[in-house]
């Protein structure tokens, strides 16, 4: 009869679904972007800027952290996760940016209320935002500024930022990518500015 009690156990905890392993600890690590800019300048406070739609490809719409590992292949851990979806966090930071970098400018995200005034609207279409193995940031991205309801682009521009971050690690790798947005808002604010002296025509 002994020798049947582990069987009879395990028998025993089958049918009722215990487990005789412990459970594992999550162990996910969530980051966010953040905001870097510096407050730089001012144009007419009245003007108010639209930040979207912004588009990512396809593999950078997964809450998990992306890394690039040579040319074709992309590498995600499961335990290093956004905590907010990428395309948020990039147009709240790429707003934090522009509004500390123009002073008063008020800033609105997409989709924005069919009876607010929007003076300028900036679409965006990321083609590249993540890290390689080496810690290297790459943020490439085609942009315009336009005048919203009107079919012709005031100016059109495509970005391509590197930025390195102090080491490997995710924590170190986002620190970069904010500072990617960074640049990349510093590039916008110079066209608006530019827009606005010149009264919004194209150049």
């Amino acid at each position: 009869m002994k020798g049947k009690a582990p069987s009879i156990l395990a028998l025993v905890c089958l049918s009722g679904g215990c487990s005789l392993v412990a459970p594992q600890p999550d162990r996910s690590q969530f980051f966010v972007l953040t905001s870097v800019a510096h407050e730089a300048g001012h144009v007419d406070g009245s003007l108010t800027l639209g930040i979207g739609p912004v588009l990512l490809p396809g593999y950078l719409t997964r809450l998990q952290v992306a890394r690039r590992s040579g040319a074709n292949q992309i590498v995600f851990a499961e335990d290093q996760v956004w905590g907010e979806p990428l395309e948020q966090g990039f147009r709240r930071v790429l707003a934090e940016d522009l509004g500390q970098t123009l002073g008063t400018v008020g800033i609105l995200q997409y989709p924005w209320s069919t009876g607010l005034q929007v003076e300028y609207q900036i679409p965006i279409a990321i083609e590249r935002f993540e890290a390689d193995e080496h810690g290297t940031v790459a943020l490439e991205a085609r942009w315009a500024i336009r005048r919203p309801g009107q079919k012709d682009v005031l100016l059109s521009r495509e970005s391509r930022i590197v930025e390195t971050a102090r080491d490997t690690s995710t924590a170190a790798v986002v620190a970069a990518m904010s500072e990617a947005v960074e640049s990349l808002s510093a590039e916008m604010a110079i066209a608006i500015q530019r827009l606005a002296t010149a009264g919004g025509r194209p150049r």
